[in-house]
């Protein structure tokens, strides 16, 4: 009897281990399983972040290589880009093969293609579409006329080129034609102290005494943008020949050159001042 009892004691106790090893080994196999599957699931999310970075750095040189592919761009676009190698001829192709109205402006900014080429300072393309009856007097929202976009090329273009200047006046453009702001090509060259294009633009007539809406001369611009030989230039005479008279001996270096206007304390101190002078003098121009 105790024999028997001892052996279905051993019996149980094998079942009992048996079973913790078949648990253990469940346990087991269960971190196994586990581990491999965040192993795989790792793998698989880097594998992503690599394509999906790839892909990132694909598009971006493909946006690289789009300016060296005009096709890829929008003919706007290639327009505004003329003076890129060989742009100006993939316009050229492209409105000869798809008939675009080069007078059509985009909804957003106003720009036509003839203005968008006037902005890339492309002498050929504004040629071109010249011949091919671009509205000269075409504006952008902002009222810039297309030779206000043409000075703005010629200013920003490593070599100042101002015989688009000279083509866009000859036929036609008003060298004196102000934007919504009141400013002409003459203040936005000034502003950059180009001798050039200020000759230019003088050479053609633009007007020295011409202020924008808030009463700024070219004048202005060269000076405040720190151009003292240009603002010479277009330094101009005032209406009452004898200022300089009634203002010295008080009156400023920078006021005899032209390049501001005598401030009302310097006149009305004046010995000599009058108030029908004073009250004209104080009127903008």
């Amino acid at each position: 009897m105790s024999v028997m009892s001892s052996y279905w004691k051993q019996l149980q106790l094998k079942q009992i281990m048996d079973n913790v090893m078949n648990n253990v080994l469940s346990i087991n196999q269960f971190w196994s399983w586990s581990i491999l599957a965040i192993i795989i699931v790792t793998m698989i999310l880097r594998n992503k972040r690599s394509k999906a970075k790839k892909s990132f750095y694909t598009e971006l040189t493909k946006k690289k290589d789009d300016f060296k592919n005009p096709y890829k761009l929008n003919i706007y676009d290639l327009c505004k880009t003329a003076y890129r190698p060989g742009h100006t001829e993939a316009v050229i192709d492209l409105i000869e093969r798809l008939h675009y109205d080069i007078n059509a402006p985009l909804p957003s900014n106003g720009l036509t293609l003839f203005s968008c080429a006037c902005l890339s300072g492309s002498k050929k393309l504004i040629l071109y579409l010249l011949l091919k009856g671009a509205d000269l007097m075409s504006v952008t929202k902002d009222g810039d006329g297309p030779l206000y976009l043409a000075t703005y090329a010629a200013l920003n273009s490593p070599e100042t080129d101002v015989t688009t200047l000279d083509l866009l006046i000859t036929y036609g453009c008003d060298v004196n034609r102000q934007n919504n702001k009141g400013y002409t090509p003459l203040h936005r060259a000034a502003s950059k102290g180009n001798y050039k294009v200020v000759k230019c633009l003088l050479r053609h007539g633009a007007r020295i005494n011409v202020p924008n809406k808030s009463g700024i001369y070219p004048i202005d611009c060269a000076s405040n943008a720190g151009h003292p030989e240009i603002a010479k230039i277009l330094a101009f005479k005032v209406n009452n020949p004898h200022v300089w008279d009634v203002v010295e001996p008080h009156t400023p270096p920078s006021i005899k050159m032209g390049l501001r206007t005598p401030m009302r304390p310097n006149i009305l101190q004046s010995p000599t001042y009058k108030r029908s002078f004073i009250s004209q003098r104080m009127k903008p121009m």
